[in-house]
């Protein structure tokens, strides 16, 4: 019986042992799906900028253009076409940030991109390591408190031989 508790100390000092090991290999997994998730999201940002800076571009172009032609055929445009054109130009701006942020149109443009790709993937695979970690350490528990349940009752038996044995030797005595 005292072999038995012996192996099932080592059996729970063992589980501890790895439980805590996963552990610290679970959160160094966390910590490192939080810094992919943040270079993902400084990339998306860094597209989306890129993306909205040519619109920028564009409108400002079309607008000069459409001033220029406006401002040829008649001098009364020259007062009205600053005004008119900043708020078209602001006007077809915020429709795409809109656009851009309900819905993901820009998002599944971006996903195409290589390094993003790249990312996602190496993303899911530490996502993906992350949950069989997180198994592995639940089983650790739960061996955990199966040798510990056992140990008790081993203990109890223990105890049990102890007061049989100290009984026979009052009887014996």
């Amino acid at each position: 019986n005292k072999n038995k508790i012996l192996e099932n100390k080592l059996l729970v000092d063992e589980n501890y042992r790895k439980r805590e090991e996963t552990k610290d290999e679970l959160d160094k997994l966390k910590l490192e799906i939080s810094e992919l998730n943040e270079e993902y999201n400084n990339l998306m940002n860094k597209k989306e900028n890129e993306f909205f800076n040519k619109v920028k571009i564009i409108v400002t172009s079309l607008a000069i253009v459409v001033f220029i032609l406006l401002t040829m055929f008649n001098a009364v445009f020259i007062l009205l076409a600053p005004p008119l054109l900043v708020a078209i130009s602001g006007i077809i701006y915020l429709i795409i940030f809109i656009i851009s942020k309900c819905t993901s149109i820009f998002e599944n443009k971006f996903k195409k991109d290589k390094d993003i790709t790249k990312l996602l993937e190496r993303i899911n695979k530490k996502e993906n390591e992350l949950s069989n970690i997180k198994t592995i350490c639940d089983e650790y528990s739960l061996n955990i408190i199966k040798y510990q349940f056992e140990l008790e009752h081993l203990n109890n038996e223990n105890l049990n031989i102890n007061n049989s044995i100290n009984k026979l030797l009052t009887d014996y005595a």
